[in-house]
């Protein structure tokens, strides 16, 4: 009976299963192609638009007119009727004007209209996000986050989770008592960010509490930029960072220590956090960091536990200088780094409102491998730079640079020549290019080749 009602047989309804896998594979192919193609669409369009005529300078300054007057990064980013209908239709069609979105997080927010216009001309193009609360109004973001205001939000956006490229996360209501907002806040982005590859948290006011970050899936994330909080140092993604930026707050010295310990893939590290004064240098284990090339620090404390094998940058910079023995002990500590780091690869050194005196100048005797030496803002001892004369100091080196430090420009040009001629002599590297800007005896800015 089954038979004759056309029921199909077991081969056939493999047959039928295979067509029904070879249709859906197609399809997802043909999805696949559609949406490359229309990448090579946006790109083409982007290739012969009427603004790539035009040099940048002068786009700047048709769209310095069309910015909202009194009006934050949250606005919309142009107000087209401030320029010609040709130019509203250059901007309109212009994806990268409209993929950087800032949301207020309020209680009532009223720019989801215009959220999803950017979304739609923002084409194909990574999206840079940014959200924000508002300052002393903790009671609006509780009040957001309870109200759904932000979840709608999120609705809007999580349907382009894939060009997620940088999340910026910035609370402005955060008084001592108010984690329980911020854990809140951030629970709202427990979901997998696929395309994400940079995150940056900050705080109005500092709290010393750790808290959970971004639960969800991140793959890709590569950068990772904190100010004013602290993120539980267990979160699963800490250790395929390859850059990382503590910025301008407080930390200890141990929360910062532990932080790097499960950051072992970094490849830049900038630490701008203050340490206390009073707090002593502990006997932190050392922590290797195989891969680290660039290395921007304020304190010396760092440089007692940072092993740097492969570091080709350091920059050492304070807020003011603190005396001539800073610079001494920055050099000396900085050797005793290089050299418990077996490193023989530093090329550059940066120094920032060090006070440059000529016992420390002499210490770079031991960085043999130095090739390029800036110095901005440095209080310089008066005979300190006579050191360069001495063709063995550095003898790689073919790089001077100096920002608004208080030297003679012309003696420094006379010390490079009787260099140059020394070096010549030895067959060490001469000094290629000197860069010399606002310094005091100088007709302004100077950048020559010896």
């Amino acid at each position: 009976m089954s038979s004759g009602m056309g029921f199909p047989t077991a081969s056939q309804r493999r047959e039928a299963l295979e067509r029904i896998d070879k249709s859906q594979s197609r399809i997802a192919l043909l999805r696949l192609e559609i949406e490359f193609l229309s990448m090579e669409i946006e790109q083409d369009r982007f290739f012969i638009a009427p603004h790539r005529r035009l040099p940048s300078e002068v786009l700047g300054e048709i769209f310095a007119h069309t910015a909202p007057h009194g009006s934050g990064t949250w606005m919309a980013p142009f107000v087209l009727s401030q320029v010609s209908r040709h130019w509203r239709t250059v901007v309109k069609h212009t994806s990268a004007a409209w993929n950087h979105i800032c949301v207020r997080i309020v209680a009532n927010i009223n720019s989801l209209q215009i959220i999803k216009l950017w979304l739609k001309r923002s084409g194909f193009l990574p999206l840079y996000l940014r959200f924000e609360t508002p300052d002393g109004k903790a009671a609006q973001t509780t009040e957001a986050i309870h109200s759904g205001s932000l979840a709608g939000v999120l609705a809007i956006l999580l349907p382009h989770v894939a060009r997620w490229n940088s999340l910026t996360i910035f609370i402005g209501d955060a008084p001592y008592h108010s984690l329980w907002n911020i854990q809140a806040l951030l629970q709202q982005f427990n979901f997998e960010m696929p395309a994400l590859q940079a995150f940056s948290l900050d705080t109005a006011k500092h709290l010393w509490q750790d808290y959970h970050v971004l639960k969800g899936s991140m793959p890709r994330l590569r950068e990772l930029v904190i100010g004013r909080c602290r993120p539980t140092t267990t979160s699963h993604w800490l250790p395929h960072l390859q850059h990382l930026h503590i910025g301008h707050a407080t930390h200890c010295l141990f929360y910062i220590h532990s932080l790097l310990r499960v950051c072992s893939q970094l490849k830049t590290l900038r630490l701008d956090a203050l340490i206390p004064d009073r707090e002593p240098p502990p006997g932190l284990e050392p922590i290797v960091f195989p891969r680290l090339e660039r290395i921007q620090v304020n304190n010396l404390k760092y440089m007692a536990f940072l092993r740097l094998p492969k570091l080709r940058s350091f920059e050492f910079g304070k807020r003011s200088p603190t005396g001539a023995h800073e610079g001494f002990m920055l050099i000396t500590s900085l050797r005793m780094m290089l050299l418990m780091s077996r490193n023989t690869c530093l090329r550059t050194l940066t120094l920032r409102n060090v006070v440059a005196s000529p016992i420390a100048f002499s210490s770079l005797r031991d960085i043999p491998s130095l090739e390029i030496f800036c110095m901005s803002n440095c209080p310089v001892i008066l005979t300190t730079v006579d050191i360069l004369k001495d063709a063995t100091l550095c003898p790689r080196l073919h790089t001077l640079e100096f920002f608004e430090c208080n030297l003679d420009s012309c003696a420094v040009l006379e010390l490079v020549e009787i260099r140059n001629k020394a070096c010549a002599k030895d067959g060490a590297s001469i000094i290629q290019k000197v860069v010399m800007v606002n310094l005091p005896t100088g007709d302004g800015d100077i950048s020559t080749l010896a």
